[in-house]
């Protein structure tokens, strides 16, 4: 492997796992050295007999009519099952596979493909190969495991067979979740954000949706900077997604940094993890941080909402109450889902349910004042109620308009006295319409002829003097 120096420049690659598209933005050039790398830089186990892939991609690359690159891993975590061939070059009988093995006892990866004579070298970046794994070790916690995929012995040549000056990254496995820095042996990579993170076990801040991140890697050796080095950075949204990968090389005073701006999707609620890694004096080392990303908004409880079908049912008929459009609460960092559906139906049933949907039957006709109360433990505040009237119907009609009694007014009432208030409601049927108000809380029941009703907000109303 042949080094050679650079300004202070930085190069985007776009990573997009498990089907979402992350926004990302750089403001800098692009690297223009030619450089491999393992891309992934960085893969977090989840489980024993776990698969997965990384590539050995090269970047921009000039006239390139051969490769060659060995690949190290550790035997105890790891299996390497398949080698295969990338799409930078084209496949056989194009190029002449001289090398493409697994050494399982070594612990080591051979690749080596050229063009033949006829085909012309390749420009560009791209991918050299793809290196499948099986993970065969799960430590038992506290226990903990990690090893360095090590790109080692990297060749390439143009079409004269002349060396081409290259540098290379190596990559990173851990199981479970990333660990902490490799002892120091005077090899020092020393990661932060503009908010924080500059010792070890610090937060690297609280951000926003939409808020741009700045990462700042100071690289040292013996406490001297390490001028002219790559340095991977990387970082894994709250689902354990590697979302964003960049490279940028140091600085005089031993500085790379880059930026990108927080998705504002869901995904991005939570702990991020970020991290720098880079080679130094033959030793890999690395730095991580973790910063939260919060909604812009305050604390607020549960909105609680429902619909019934039918609305206006018959006695005995089967009411469907669907709270499905109630929203969960917030706490300022996290969604509060609904945990309970807390209903009343006006009729002396009561019940809890923890699912949005129930169904219910009046065995009397009349006008019910319906309550639902949703409850978000850790919202603030933790319950929200709404009120709606349910009105109740039986056959009778007094000239051609259907006669409802309301049921407080029905239950208990001499027989007389209920025909009484069904004969005054049709004579006013007959006269045009009956408007009846009646206010729960802040919350209006209104019916404009016996047979609708509605809720509404309680409006103040102003008297208008009539004008003589």
């Amino acid at each position: 492997m042949i080094k050679k120096s650079s300004l202070v420049q930085t190069v985007l690659l776009l990573v997009v796992m498990a089907g979402i598209t992350i926004d990302c933005m750089v403001y800098a050039s692009p690297v223009e050295d030619t450089y491999l790398s393992v891309v992934p830089p960085l893969y977090v186990a989840e489980g024993f007999g776990e698969i997965f892939t990384i590539n050995i991609n090269i970047s921009n690359v000039q006239n390139l009519q051969v490769f060659e690159f060995k690949l190290g891993y550790n035997t105890t975590l790891l299996d390497a099952v398949e080698a295969v061939q990338g799409p930078f070059f084209p496949p056989p009988p194009k190029t002449a596979t001289e090398r493409l093995e697994i050494n399982e006892t070594m612990g080591l990866v051979w690749v080596r493909i050229s063009l033949l004579g006829s085909e012309p070298t390749v420009n560009g970046s791209g991918t050299l190969a793809t290196i499948t794994f099986n993970v065969t070790f799960a430590p038992v916690p506290p226990e903990k495991a990690c090893c360095v995929l090590d790109l080692h012995d990297t060749l390439l040549y143009d079409d004269s067979m002349t060396t081409i000056i290259h540098d290379s990254m190596d990559g990173l496995y851990f199981w479970k979740s990333v660990q902490d820095d490799p002892p120091v042996d005077g090899r020092l990579l020393d990661l932060t954000t503009q908010k924080g993170g500059i010792s070890q076990g610090t937060s690297g801040g609280t951000f926003t949706l939409g808020e741009m991140v700045e990462l700042n890697a100071n690289l040292t050796y013996n406490e001297n900077p390490v001028q002219d080095k790559l340095v991977s950075f990387a970082a894994r949204n709250p689902k354990n997604e590697l979302v964003l990968v960049q490279v940028a090389m140091t600085d005089k005073e031993g500085l790379a940094a880059t930026d990108f701006r927080i998705p504002s999707i869901s995904e991005s609620l939570g702990t991020w993890t970020a991290v720098a890694s880079a080679d130094v004096a033959e030793k890999f080392v690395w730095d991580f941080l973790t910063f939260e990303v919060t909604y812009a908004v305050l604390p607020h409880g549960p909105e609680a909402n429902f619909t019934e079908n039918p609305e206006r049912p018959r006695v005995n008929e089967t009411v469907k109450f669907d709270a499905s459009n109630s929203l969960p609460g917030w706490n300022g960092t996290h969604n509060m889902p609904i945990m309970e559906y807390r209903w009343d139906f006006g009729d002396g049933n009561k019940t809890t349910a923890s699912v949005p949907i129930i169904y219910h039957t009046y065995k009397s006709a009349g006008v019910y004042i319906v309550t639902l109360t949703v409850y978000a433990p850790g919202a603030s505040p933790e319950t929200d109620t709404v009120t709606h009237g349910k009105i109740v119907t039986e056959i009778p009609y007094v000239g051609g308009r259907m006669i409802l009694v309301p049921a407080s007014l029905k239950t208990g009432l001499p027989t007389f006295q209920t025909g009484l208030f069904a004969s005054l409601i049709a004579t006013a049927v007959t006269l045009g319409a009956v408007s009846c108000y009646k206010t729960i809380k802040s919350t209006t029941f209104r019916f404009s002829s016996v047979s609708s009703c509605r809720i509404a907000s309680s409006p103040k109303r102003k008297t208008k003097k009539k004008q003589a």
